[in-house]
């Protein structure tokens, strides 16, 4: 099937900081922090 041309583009790119530096043109300092993730959860049990 071939790819609609109208699509959105994939929400992946926002993985990719050359893709989101042009996203957010306009936007003079952008800072990225890696290998943080917060999840909200009661305890590390409820986590898994």
């Amino acid at each position: 099937m071939p790819k609609n041309p109208e699509a959105p583009p994939s929400p992946i790119l926002w993985g990719i900081l050359d893709i989101i530096e042009k996203r957010l043109i306009g936007i003079p300092i952008i800072y990225f922090e890696r290998g943080t993730t917060i999840c909200s959860v009661l305890s590390q049990g409820h986590f898994w």
